[in-house]
C-alpha cells in the first residue's frame, strides 16, 4: 500500500480530563452541600442553567446516589455524605 499524502494521521493519547459536564455538577454538588437541598430551581438561579440543563443534572445525581427522586414543588432528599465522599476525592485528585 502506497504511504498517505495530505494531512498526517492524528493519534490522539486521552488524559484523563473532567469535561464541562463533569465540572457543572462538581459545582452543582458544591452548591447542594452548601445549601443541604436540591432542587431544579437552586440550580437554574446559582449557576444561571435553563431549565432542561438543571434537571439533567439533578437526573445525573441521581443516578449517581446523591439525591432522590424527584417530589413535585418539594426540593429532593439529598445523601450530603455521597456528595462529601466526592468533593473530597475530587479535591484529592486535584492535588
Amino acid at each position: 500500500m502506497p504511504p498517505r499524502r495530505g494531512r498526517p494521521r492524528l493519534v490522539l493519547h486521552f488524559l484523563i480530563m473532567k469535561t464541562p459536564n463533569e465540572l457543572l455538577i462538581r459545582q452543582c454538588a458544591e452548591t447542594i452541600k452548601a445549601e443541604h437541598k436540591a432542587s431544579t430551581s437552586l440550580l437554574q438561579r446559582r449557576h444561571r442553567l435553563g431549565y432542561v440543563r438543571a434537571v439533567s443534572i439533578l437526573d445525573e445525581m441521581e443516578a449517581r446516589g446523591w439525591v432522590g427522586e424527584m417530589r413535585g414543588a418539594r426540593p429532593r432528599c439529598v445523601n450530603l455524605s455521597e456528595i462529601e465522599t466526592y468533593l473530597q476525592n475530587e479535591r484529592e485528585q486535584e492535588q
